[in-house]
C-alpha cells in the first residue's frame, strides 16, 4: 500500500511528521510531493531536502506539484501506480475485472506486452456411464456383431472465457468463449491428463484469432 506525504512550499507540518511515522511503523510505502510550487515564496528544493533529512526519504524522490497549473500531475500519478499495487485477480469477478483498464496497463507495462491474452477456464468432470451399442466379434463365428452393454466412462470438458486486451490502453479488444469435451473408458482416468490435452486442442483456435492461418479442406463441386 501506498501513503501520501504532502508538504506546503512552508516546509514540514508537525501533523505530517506524525502521519509519516505512523505509516513507516505500518509498513507503508510513502510517496513525498511538495505541493503549490506555483506560488512565489515556492522553495521545493529546500522542502525536498528537509524531508530528506528529518524523515529519510530521498530528496530526488520528491515530487514537486502544482495542481493550480497541473504542473507534476503526470509524474504523481505514474508514481501511484508504480506503488500501488494492482488488484489480484480474485479479488475481482471477470466483468469487473474487464473494466480495470490500469490492471490491464500494468501488465502490458511489467511485461512489455502490447496484447495480452487472459481468461478463465472452467474445468468439469462427469460421469456418463450407460448403455451403449456396442460392436464385438463373436468367439464362435468370428463374425462381428452389436450388442447392447453398459458402458462406464467419464466425460471432461474444458470451456475457455478468453480476453484479448490492448496492453497500451488496458481495453477489450475480443472476448470469445472455446469449448471442448473428451470421453475416455473408465472411471480411473487422470483429470491432469485430460486438462492438457483439451487445453491443447484449444490453442489453434485461439493463435487464429490474432494470426492468419491457412486452412485445408476437401470440397465438393457438382457440375449439372
Amino acid at each position: 500500500m501506498g501513503k501520501w506525504l504532502r508538504a506546503t512550499v512552508a516546509g514540514l507540518a508537525v501533523s505530517l511528521l506524525a502521519n509519516a511515522t505512523l505509516a513507516i511503523h505500518a509498513n507503508l510505502e510513502l510517496v513525498p510531493i511538495v505541493n503549490k510550487i506555483d506560488l512565489p515564496a515556492a522553495e521545493p528544493e529546500r522542502v525536498a531536502e528537509e524531508i530528506e533529512e528529518v524523515i529519510g526519504l530521498d530528496a530526488a524522490d520528491v515530487i514537486p506539484v502544482s495542481a493550480k497549473e497541473g504542473k507534476g500531475i503526470p509524474e504523481l500519478l505514474q508514481r501511484l501506480v508504480d506503488v500501488v499495487p494492482p488488484p489480484a485477480i480474485p479479488e475481482q469477478k471477470l466483468e469487473d475485472l474487464i473494466k480495470n483498464h490500469e490492471f490491464w496497463k500494468h501488465l502490458g507495462r511489467e511485461h512489455g506486452a502490447d496484447l495480452i491474452v487472459s481468461g478463465v477456464v472452467d474445468y468439469d468432470r462427469l460421469e456418463t456411464s450407460g448403455f451403449e451399442d456396442v460392436d464385438i466379434v463373436d468367439q464362435n463365428t468370428g463374425q462381428k456383431v452389436r450388442e447392447t452393454r453398459f458402458v462406464e466412462q467419464e466425460e471432461f470438458s474444458y470451456t475457455l472465457d478468453i480476453l484479448f486486451m490492448d496492453g497500451a490502453t488496458g481495453s477489450l479488444l475480443f472476448r470469445d468463449r472455446l469449448r471442448r469435451a473428451v470421453r475416455y473408458q473408465g472411471l480411473m482416468n487422470d483429470p491432469v491428463h485430460a486438462f492438457y490435452e483439451l487445453g491443447e486442442s484449444l490453442s489453434d483456435d485461439i493463435v487464429s484469432v490474432v494470426s492468419t492461418r491457412m486452412r485445408i479442406e476437401t470440397r465438393s463441386i457438382f457440375k449439372k
